[in-house]
């Protein structure tokens, strides 16, 4: 598995060491994932894609599974891809295979934006959905990677970022009498819309800041936009998928940031990361005394003059160009894991590394993507918001015997429903069999029981369904849960159509 870097935010994954358990847990998910059956039909209905999120210190990020089918005498080409909205292009980290005897056009050669020499082919990418299918674009054009890049390995990419040209991306050069690459699902016309849904907070961050990977993250897919989300039309000409700020106040104080503009004023929208952080050049906020402030971390370094930093709450608005529409939300992380608490906001005079230099720029950092749905639709060149809540209240505790308890999943306050393993000693291996039935389940409505683990409890394995339908009905499972140091809430159930809606669900659990 290759760890390339993102491109809007620090490597979340920064050592060896690191990196080698991070690779070894990810294949550990994987490997529990039921193998993929035939091609998943464009019905219209919304398709589920599952992501693996990885933490440490407050920060995240997230892969996706996809194949590059071949023929069957060769191996299929199966790598673990950063998602990564600051960009819009696939890179695959081995291209060798992928050749016109092998089912793919070569369009060229070239060097791909973090510099590996690599192939640009026009051919099928695969991805495994939540029900036992793969999602396929037939005519996917990406980099296939022929060797090393600048940071001696391969670069693994899927690129979520839409702009308006394709051609705005940097580093993106097309070839000679061909279009620029774009972001690989807006290939599918069928399914132009795409949302990131992330896991509550408690199951994807450990209190200390270790290393978390848990698999209860997904990626929606839509034939066209769901309801509930007000959208702005993509920023155009620029090199990251942006917006305009419009508003920012720190602590319940309001600033005087953004001011008047620079050369260009953008909101760049992450869905990775860490805490927002933006350019001051005006001096309205960054040499200013705000509530909270904290000691920037050794990421934020390097610029002149020095970043400051706070850890308060942060009320933030954006807009399409021109005013309207627009949207305004809050991000306050108090009652997030500990690791999230320290860091909401890191403030330069210029736009330090990750941001356009020397202009009123924001990058809203992944912590957004916390307190937000966020929706790309290529085909209108927009992106929307709508709020979410990554708190988590509401958790059936499981002990050694029996528990039968009833809860109502009511959104936006209750999305869903935690599974908890507090009542466990450290490094027992205990084995559930559980039955969750629901009733009132929407028309159109999908049960979910996501079984990605949490910083304080693997789920080993799972046997039975992950998923149902129907206004009732009920889910026989059994899984095993390793149980560690940390939050032990390795198990989530909701229910999803365009976004969380209600239901009554009962759980009836026995572990020994």
């Amino acid at each position: 598995m290759s760890f390339s870097p993102p491109t809007l935010h620090p490597n979340v994954i920064a050592t060896d060491e690191q990196r080698d358990l991070a690779r070894s847990r990810i294949e550990a998910l994987v490997s529990r994932r039921p193998e993929s059956g035939g091609k998943r039909v464009d019905d219209g209905m919304p398709i589920a894609i599952r992501l693996t999120t990885v933490s440490t210190d407050g920060g995240f990020d997230s892969y996706i599974q996809l194949r590059c089918p071949l023929p069957r005498a060769l191996r299929v080409v199966q790598p673990d891809l950063l998602v990564d909205s600051g960009n819009a292009t696939l890179i695959v980290p081995y291209g060798e295979q992928l050749t016109e005897a092998n089912g793919y056009q070569l369009l060229g050669t070239t060097t791909e934006p973090w510099g590996a020499p690599a192939k640009v082919v026009q051919g099928p990418i695969q991805i495994p959905t939540t029900d036992g299918t793969f999602y396929e674009i037939a005519n996917c054009v990406f980099y296939a990677c022929t060797g090393n890049n600048m940071y001696g390995t391969r670069t693994a990419n899927f690129g979520l970022g839409c702009l308006s040209p394709w051609s705005s991306q940097r580093g993106n050069v097309p070839l000679p009498g061909k279009p620029p690459l774009q972001a690989p699902l807006s290939y599918n016309a069928s399914y132009p819309c795409v949302e990131v849904v992330f896991a509550p907070a408690r199951t994807m961050f450990a209190d200390d800041g270790s290393l978390t990977l848990t698999d209860g993250s997904l990626m929606m897919l839509y034939p066209s936009q769901p309801k509930g989300f007000t959208t702005m039309a993509i920023t155009p000409n620029l090199g990251w998928m942006s917006v305009i700020p419009t508003s920012l106040a720190i602590g319940g104080q309001a600033t005087q940031w953004p001011g008047p503009p620079a050369f260009y004023i953008c909101a760049v929208i992450d869905t990775g990361g860490t805490s927002a952080y933006l350019g001051d050049p005006n001096n309205l906020v960054w040499d200013k005394t705000w509530p909270e402030s904290v000691t920037c971390p050794a990421w934020a370094g390097g610029s002149v003059p020095a970043p400051s930093c706070t850890a308060a709450r942060l009320d933030i608005g954006l807009a399409q160009s021109g005013g309207s529409p627009s949207y305004a939300y809050t991000i306050d992380t108090h009652l997030l894991p500990a690791s999230v608490q320290g860091l909401t906001l890191v403030m330069y005079q210029n736009g330090g590394q990750y941001m356009p230099y020397g202009n009123d720029s924001i990058n809203t950092g992944g912590i957004t993507a916390l307190f937000n749905r966020i929706l790309i639709d290529y085909a209108n060149a927009q992106v929307g918001f709508a709020p979410n809540s990554p708190y988590w209240t509401e958790v059936i505790e499981l002990d050694q015997g029996t528990v039968q308890k009833s809860a109502a999943i009511s959104p936006p306050t209750v999305p869903g429903i935690l599974i908890g393993y507090d009542y466990f000693t450290m490094g027992s291996v205990v084995t559930t069999t559980m039955t969750i039935s629901w009733e009132d389940l929407p028309p159109g409505a999908v049960l979910h029981v996501q079984h990605g683990g949490s910083p304080g409890a693997e789920v080993v394995n799972w046997s039975g369904p992950n998923r149902g339908v129907g206004a009732s009905g009920q889910i026989e499972a059994t899984c095993g849960i390793f149980r560690q140091t940390g939050a032990a809430v390795p198990i989530l159930i909701y229910a999803w159509r365009s976004g969380y809606v209600p239901v009554k669900v009962k759980v009836k659990a026995t572990t020994n």
